[in-house]
């Protein structure tokens, strides 16, 4: 049995994969930075859980998943590269809120937005957060 976050994880970048512009890449961890991977690319990862149990048997547990699909982009126009990335992923997140029924739904929290003046040359990076909430059972402690 894996993990939730595994299953999703695997279903955020299967969406991203589909609807990638030519060019980008998408990496299914947080570990793989732009450098060793290219410029513009998203990473995958989570950052944070909570878990509510029901103590029913015919509602299993919920989990709450905070998704973050980073955005790392370089070159001489940075707000437009990273504008067009969010429109992208945003709209990839979107188009199934429970990437094919792993999750029960998800919804858009927030963008953060950083830009990076120093080195080669400029480059930026932009944090998408949302909120998936799936059931599977938890663990016992």
């Amino acid at each position: 049995m894996t993990h939730v976050r595994k299953d999703l994880r695997d279903a955020v970048k299967a969406a991203l994969d589909a609807a990638k512009p030519t060019g980008w890449t998408v990496a299914a961890d947080r570990g793989r930075m732009p450098d060793a991977i290219g410029f513009p690319c998203v990473t995958i990862g989570f950052a944070m859980e909570s878990a509510e149990r029901r103590g029913r048997p015919d509602k299993p547990d919920m989990r709450t998943i905070r998704l973050e699909a980073t955005i790392f982009v370089a070159g001489a126009s940075i707000d437009d590269a990273l504008d067009d990335g969010c429109a992208w992923v945003e709209k990839a997140l979107g188009a199934d809120p429970t990437f094919g029924r792993v999750a029960e739904d998800s919804i858009y929290r927030e963008t953060r937005l950083d830009i990076f003046t120093g080195g080669d040359q400029p480059a930026g990076r932009a944090v998408i957060a949302c909120d998936i909430r799936a059931a599977k059972a938890l663990a016992t402690f």
